[in-house]
């Protein structure tokens, strides 16, 4: 018959030759030498990508990319965390995993001063644009601190090494009045690569909050509290550093961060006290006025080493980090008589706290495969750590005299040294992969009160083992199980004796003689992946001993809080976790856990016990309506009992909007915070002589414009690609170098090619990452 042959070959022109024959004695064919001609078309840009999800799963953690959600542009840390599914964080800035609040916090995988003596100041003004991702660990192996009852979260600072240059600039402002700003630039050449950011942060709150105090017995008496808070803070945050790749097995790098705080804050607090009978007795209004500046420094040193065999490496990391917080506080309260008659003798106050912290944090890790499917981890680390806090409060008489209260007055000295060592030992067979290890924590702790010549001496050593068991059930369906113990130390500022002394009727104190909590986890989960839908479902387990909880009691008058230990908890949870794409337009992810809590605290009265079950949802979706983009996401936590009363359902939304302009270079968008304005506090606090109900908003309603410059960088899509990312072949979660990381998209193969290699130059080819390959 007659044929026409096509010859086609990438960057040439198409050639046809027809009228071929073949027949009977001649079914072979040479045709001889065939010229084919270079496309003159010059391709300006091949672009492929394989883009993350914006929440991953992998059965050991959860990725969250910040990059991808709207409703979190000019926000802040806190901002952040408080849209991942598992994590809720409260009005008053706590960070809580399911449900509860002993949880580890940690940067880049390392403690840091950016987290401080209080994490919840600290990610309240920390932006959130200089975050790229989050990672929630629920049940960590030996290679993690111990520390942290449920898990640990992690936040992962932004840095690239894209070569050349390339960076993006990002501002808004909020109303009420607020606004941020920062720069995030990266350069690469040869073996350099230098990156820095600087980024600013300025608020102002507006928050309120009232309380209903009952007091029975004699002398029994009834006291509302009405407050208003106005809060204003400016912050700076300053990083940079260098990464140099001596060779291709060892890299170093070296980063150094700043961050500056300078805070003012109005507060006005009036009471209104009455007799049971409800026949008010007095007034009272208490006006003062705090400043706080923070001053944080991290020094970090970082070495890398591979070897020729892909999975073993040797890391080491040293840290050096110095914070430091100065409050200054001045009240002035007025008393008046019922019918309102100012009361002579006004009460002047102030205090003063000056706290300084110093830490050190060294660590060394090896890996070694063993065997064709088996692979061996251990290392040490050190933590050490030392806070120094000068605390008094002052009080004039009407001669103008300042004298210190009794009591009022102390120089605290906490010093913590903490030295772990583990050994980790995974392998795999088929579809089965298991993993255990050991880690040994070695804990001394010392507190000095000067003042009142307290002392507490605490060391112990404590024993952590974990082990971790997947089986892949068919592709794309695993089963895990997996044991860890893990530990709660008690927190500087609830060991120190002195806290707080704003609110002359509700007084915070720390606790000397408080013991570590310690926790046996079990968890059982299943992911389930298919091209459009995820999967992941948990059973879990915690038993805890010497549980921590804040107690409150009456005393003269005055409501104190405090933490103690009691006696031990059981919870059970269930949470459910996926996310679907409905359409090319619309996404949808989400969570649900739910909790039973059973606390005992008889060891301290048999009133501090409950058994309570709960559940917190959230659900957020995603619209790409052309030429912008939508996200609306909804969070609920329900009410929960506690050992003294209750804490009442809680709920709020956000929405946000984007578009690209300049060409997709840059981005204009539109956020909502707490929609419908109804973030608040509501809870009921019981006791043997007293009943207290109070609600409390931190800040209302917030909106936000924004605009996002990238400098030769393309927008990260919203695409999801390749969907969520399931274990990787083989060890999965237990080797960190089967080909890829564990939960990493295995990314496909760029070939870029300048107008010079389409007419026949050789191409060059890398990776999406930019490494050659």
């Amino acid at each position: 018959g007659r044929f026409s042959l096509r010859i086609d070959f990438i960057s040439y022109e198409t050639m046809f030759i027809n009228d071929i024959r073949l027949g009977r004695g001649s079914l072979i064919q040479d045709l001889g030498e065939i010229r084919i001609t270079p496309d003159i078309m010059a391709l300006e840009e091949v672009e492929i990508t394989a883009e993350r999800s914006r929440f991953e799963m992998t059965l050991d953690k959860k990725i969250f990319n910040v990059g991808q959600d709207l409703t979190t542009i000019g926000g802040s840390a806190s901002d952040v965390l408080d849209n991942i599914p598992s994590v809720t964080v409260d009005i008053d800035g706590n960070v809580s995993l399911r449900g509860s609040t002993n949880v580890r916090m940690l940067v880049n995988g390392k403690p840091s001063s950016l987290i401080g003596i209080s994490s919840t100041e600290a990610l309240q003004q920390f932006p959130a644009n200089l975050i790229e991702k989050v990672e929630i660990i629920t049940n960590p192996s030996a290679r993690y601190d111990a520390e942290g009852l449920v898990g640990i979260i992690n936040i992962i600072l932004k840095e690239d090494k894209r070569k050349g240059l390339n960076g993006t600039i990002d501002g808004g402002i909020t109303y009420p009045l607020g606004g941020n700003g920062s720069v995030n630039m990266n350069y690469r050449k040869n073996k350099f690569n230098l990156f820095g950011m600087y980024g600013f942060r300025y608020r102002n709150n507006e928050g309120s909050g009232t309380s209903h105090r009952e007091t029975y017995g004699p002398g029994g008496f009834i006291l509302d509290e009405q407050q208003t808070y106005d809060r204003r803070g400016i912050s700076n945050s300053v990083r940079f550093g260098a990464d140099y790749f001596i060779n291709p097995h060892n890299t170093i790098t070296g980063a150094f961060l700043y961050r500056y705080g300078d805070q003012d804050m109005d507060v006005n607090v009036n009471y209104v006290e009455s007799d049971l009978n409800n026949n008010i007795t007095g007034f009272r209004l208490r006006e003062g006025n705090e400043t706080e500046k923070e001053p944080n420094y991290d020094y970090s040193f970082s070495y890398r080493k591979s070897f020729e065999q892909s999975e073993k490496s040797l890391t080491a990391d040293i840290q050096f980090s110095k914070s430091s917080e100065k409050e200054i506080s001045n009240i002035v309260e007025t008393a008046f008589a019922p019918d309102m008659t100012p009361l002579p003798d006004q009460l002047f106050q102030r205090s003063f706290a000056n706290e300084d912290v110093i830490s050190f944090f060294g660590q060394i890790d090896f890996k070694q495969p063993v065997g064709e499917n088996g692979n061996f981890e251990t290392g040490y680390r050190n933590n050490i750590r030392s806070i120094s806090n000068d605390y008094s409060v002052e009080e004039s008489d009407s001669t103008g005299i300042w004298q210190i209260l009794p009591g009022q007055i102390n120089d605290v000295l906490y010093e913590e040294n903490i030295m772990a060592g583990y050994a980790l030992y995974g392998t795999s067979k088929n579809k089965f992969s298991f993993q255990a290890g050991l880690r040994a924590e070695m804990t001394i702790i010392s507190i000095e009160a000067a003042e009142v010549s307290q002392s507490e001496d605490k060391d112990y050593l404590s024993l952590f083992p974990s082990a971790h068991a997947t089986y892949e059930i068919v592709k794309d369906k695993t089963l895990q199980i997996s044991y860890g113990r893990r530990i709660r130390r008690p927190r500087f500022r609830q060991l120190n004796p002195f806290f707080s002394y704003f609110n002359s009727q509700n007084i915070r104190t720390g606790n000397p003689n408080l013991n570590p909590e310690f926790t046996h986890a079990v968890e059982i989960g299943y992911m389930q992946n298919t091209e459009k839908t995820s999967l992941m479902t948990s059973v879990y387990y915690r038993y805890t001993e010497g549980v921590i909880q804040w107690i409150r009691r009456v005393e003269d008058s005055i409501t104190y809080t405090s933490p103690q230990n009691l006696s031990k908890r059981n919870a059970y949870g269930l949470e459910l976790s996926g996310s679907v794409d409905f359409t090319k337009w619309f996404k949808l992810d989400g969570s649900l856990n739910f909790f039973r809590n059973i606390i005992d605290g008889g060891n301290l009265d048999e009133s501090f016990e409950s058994d309570d079950f709960s559940w917190t949802g959230r659900i957020n979706s995603r619209f790409n309506f052309k030429p912008f983009d939508a996200q609306f996401s909804f969070n609920y936590r329900a009410p929960i009992e506690t050992t003294q009363g209750s804490n009442k359902s809680r709920y709020h939304a956000d929405l946000a909007f984007s578009r690209d302009v300049l060409k997709k270079k840059g981005t204009l968008s539109l956020r909502a915070r707490d929609l419908f304005n109804s973030r608040k506090r509501r809870s009921i606090t019981e006791g043997q002589d007293f009943f207290i109900e109070s609600e409390f908003q931190w800040r209302p309603r917030t909106i936000t414009l924004g605009f996002t410059y990238r400098i030769n960088q393309k927008k990260k899509r919203n695409q999801r690609g390749d969907g969520p990312v399931r274990p990787g072949a083989r060890n999965g979660l237990l080797r960190s170098g089967t080909g890829r990381r564990p939960g990493a998209l295995a990314a496909p193969l760029l070939v870029l090619r300048s107008p010079g290699s389409l007419r026949g130059a050789p191409a060059r080819d890398r990776h999406l990452d930019g490494s050659d390959r």
